[in-house]
């Protein structure tokens, strides 16, 4: 039995170097006796011939025949003066069969008019050739009404992959073991199409192909041998060679190879080589980030070799050379220090134990987080009244604007600004304030001074992202208010209630016989605060006035003239001070008890932070 169709190819690319057609079968007999008789050559085996194309037939070969209606036949050949022959029993007036090879790898019956064969994963493996048992092929005919012989065309349903042991790994390796992420072996669910075979990969299930030495031998010799794969697409694969003291070689590639039946892919010589393993990591210098270290072993220990790493871009990262043992990338690379998390491609070449020069690839991942920091701060007037994660001073306290936050500041901590900085990954700096950047400095980012309308606290926060990672700090700041001065207290910021009236440097309160009191909002001034009170006002009496502020429901000055000082005129200046019990929400200016001419005038309130 020949191959239908033959592709030699290498682990790059396909070459289709030549096409041979299977041979006939034919049949004749009586109605219920089937022979199938095909042509032989001079050596019938079913194997390999010299020109590693042929597949002929072996003495005891056995097919499983089907005739749509019954369990599986076996027609066993039968070898004489040059002609093989296949005879056996099928269905009376039964023309159509199926013929399948080998038997035993053909389930017993048929599934709507298709067969299913099994490829093992397991292979032993024949030097120059491959296990006769492993050349899965079909075939679909129909008997002649006339009882004269028939043919039919063996097709194969596999393909090949061809590798060569070199001789100085002769007796050392104990096991081949070709693994891919699709599945290569099991259940192959065969139909027809005009008389095509139409191949079912969906009920395979093993990713493996183990190839074992000969039989009768503990290692494999030099030589060619090969492997059988159901005819699928191969994107990638790893070689495992392990050696007759267990210790495993791996070599990994990417190429994309096969997938049709009846070709044979080349994947060359192998060798006790290592695929290079890549063990990155990130480096901290007293808890700093540095950058990222990556150590190669060696392909060949003893043996001169250099690498190219590339990212997923095809940037190269780093480049490196020894002339033996492994490779390391050290974090002081200035173009790229750190390497972010994604995959890698590893170009390497190196001298192969019988001294040859070879160049593959594999490839890693970096899924390490960077570890790093971030403070975020941010002071109102209150802030530095408390000294809350800033010196604490009074003074700079009432210098501010009452609705100003300054000195916001973002720093990235536990990382090296050049590693930060770099152009190769750089970072994203976000606020929830809106406020823009006034200046970097290293790690350090300044804000522009923002102004919060709002009373009360308020959360400011800024997140910095770095190769996928990212950390919010925030800081929360509070609005009192102060410290504020109003002179006179204005109608626009101030609300009236009794008597009042707005004069051009004072506020009138009283007179002919009504109170009055004026209040100011633009507070919220949490318990236990110090504060001091500026006041400048004026009190004219005819019949008793007390003149009062208060700062929420807590009194903070009072002043009264009785009927003593009757058509008298007093003015007050001065600065009283006050601890809040409460949190005061505004501030009040009281005139009462004023009859007849009795009035006050405010001249000033100012209200600031108290030592």
């Amino acid at each position: 039995m020949k191959l239908n169709k033959i592709v030699f190819a290498s682990i790059v690319a396909l070459t289709v170097m030549g096409c041979q057609e299977n041979e006939t079968i034919q049949h004749a007999g009586a109605l219920e006796t089937l022979e199938i008789v095909t042509p032989t050559h001079m050596d019938t085996r079913t194997a390999l011939d010299t020109n590693g194309v042929s597949v002929k037939w072996t003495e005891g070969d056995a097919i499983a025949v089907y005739d749509y209606s019954t369990p599986k036949r076996s027609f066993t050949a039968e070898i004489t003066e040059g002609t093989t022959r296949f005879k056996g029993k099928i269905t009376p007036r039964q023309s159509n069969f199926i013929a399948v090879y080998p038997y035993e790898h053909a389930a017993e019956n048929m599934t709507e008019q298709k067969v299913v064969l099994h490829l093992p994963q397991e292979q032993t493996a024949v030097k120059g050739s491959f296990g006769e048992e492993l050349n899965l092929s079909v075939a679909a005919g129909v008997r002649n009404i006339d009882g004269s012989p028939s043919q039919i065309r063996f097709r194969n349903v596999c393909q090949l992959f061809k590798l060569t042991v070199p001789q100085y790994a002769d007796g050392r390796i104990a096991k081949i073991v070709f693994s891919t992420a699709k599945d290569i072996a099991g259940e192959l669910v065969v139909g027809f199409a005009s008389n095509n075979p139409q191949i079912g990969t969906e009920n395979l299930s093993g990713k493996q192909i183990i190839l074992l030495p000969p039989a009768g031998n503990a290692a494999f010799e030099e030589g060619t041998y090969y492997m059988v794969l159901a005819p699928v697409a191969v994107e990638g694969f790893t070689l495992t060679l392990t050696d007759t003291q267990g210790k495993a070689y791996s070599q990994r590639s990417s190429a994309t190879l096969g997938g049709n039946r009846g070709v044979i892919c080349n994947l060359g010589n192998v060798d006790l080589v290592d695929a290079p393993v890549a063990t990155p990591h990130h480096v901290y210098i007293d808890g700093v980030l540095h950058g990222t270290s990556v150590s190669l072993t060696a392909p060949v220990p003893g043996k001169a070799w250099s690498a190219v790493i590339k990212n997923a871009q095809g940037t190269t990262v780093r480049t490196l050379a020894s002339a033996e043992g492994t490779l390391v990338s050290d974090h002081t690379d200035q173009a790229w220090p750190y390497l972010p998390k994604g995959a890698y491609t590893v170009e390497y070449t190196f001298t192969t134990a019988n001294n040859k020069q070879k160049t593959s690839t594999t490839s890693f991942s970096i899924t390490e987080d960077p570890q790093f920091g971030l403070t975020f701060n941010a002071a109102s007037s209150y802030t530095y009244y408390l000294g809350d994660g800033v010196a604490k001073d009074v003074a700079k306290a009432n210098s501010m604007d009452a609705h100003n936050v300054t000195g916001i500041v973002c720093n990235a901590t536990g990382i090296l600004p050049s590693v930060l900085g770099n152009e190769n990954y750089g970072f994203d700096l976000t606020n929830t304030f809106g406020g823009t950047i006034s200046s970097t400095s290293e790690n350090q980012a300044n804000f522009a001074d923002i102004t919060i309308a709002n009373l009360g606290q308020s959360t400011l926060s800024a997140s910095l992202t770095f190769d996928g990672v990212t950390k919010t700090a925030s800081k929360s700041v509070y609005i009192t208010g102060l410290p504020f001065t109003h002179k006179p207290p204005t109608s626009s910021l101030w609300s009236k209630d009794g008597d009042v009236k707005y004069e051009s440097n004072y506020v009138r309160i009283g007179n002919a016989g009504g109170d009055g009191e004026i209040t100011y909002n633009g507070v919220s001034i949490p318990a236990n605060t110090k504060l001091q009170l500026g006041y400048h006002f004026y009190i004219y009496e005819e019949i008793g006035v007390t003149y009062t502020i208060n700062i929420g429901a807590q009194k903070a000055h009072s002043e009264t003239l009785d009927e003593s000082w009757q058509n008298t005129e007093q003015t007050y200046e001065g600065t009283a001070y006050i601890t809040t019990n409460a949190l005061a929400t505004y501030v009040k200016c009281i005139s009462d008890y004023g009859l007849a001419q009795s009035h006050s005038k405010t001249y000033k309130i100012a209200l600031s932070y108290g030592n």
